[in-house]
């Protein structure tokens, strides 16, 4: 087997007093699974962590559990200014995307907290949903004005 260090149960083990690597060579070199004792960073399929759990590749997994700093229930609180549907559709118009959430230029630049962006799109969809109940509103007193009731289609013309 050469020079690669221990054997572990399933390959090669090499590591210092700060590295402790596990994969087919024994190297840090395509580190299949690399665990820096310094800082407790563990890299999956790369070395040299920066994060706590760093994964060069997709996770599969039944469930993923995020801790949050808040929740978007907010937008149902008395006193939201809801954005006026005008200015959305001039903002989409201008920026190609909604207010208050990253463009395509932005999201790729690095990394998308997947916690916050739950939190933004809650809160767009909960909007959204104000914006339903006033075009409901609206739409109930026309209704009311043209004397038809609810359920029955409006007349429109040819």
């Amino acid at each position: 087997m050469g020079n690669q260090g221990p054997v572990g149960p399933a390959g090669p083990l090499a590591g210092s007093n700060t590295q402790l690597i596990f994969n087919d060579n024994g190297t840090a070199d395509g580190a299949g699974i690399y665990y820096d004792k310094t800082t407790g960073n563990v890299g999956i399929g790369m070395a040299n962590p920066t994060n706590a759990l760093a994964v060069n590749g997709t996770i599969k997994a039944k469930g993923i559990s995020v801790t949050l700093d808040g929740w978007a229930d907010y937008v149902f609180a008395p006193g939201y200014v809801l954005m006026p549907i005008a200015e959305v559709e001039r903002y989409i118009e201008r920026n190609g995307h909604l207010p208050d959430m990253p463009s395509t230029h932005e999201a790729m630049q690095g990394d998308v907290d997947l916690g916050s962006m739950q939190v933004q799109m809650l809160r767009k969809i909960e909007e959204l949903t104000l914006y339903m109940i006033e075009l409901k509103q609206e739409n109930d007193a026309l209704r009311q004005r043209m004397d038809i009731p609810a359920g029955r289609e409006m007349p429109h013309e040819d």
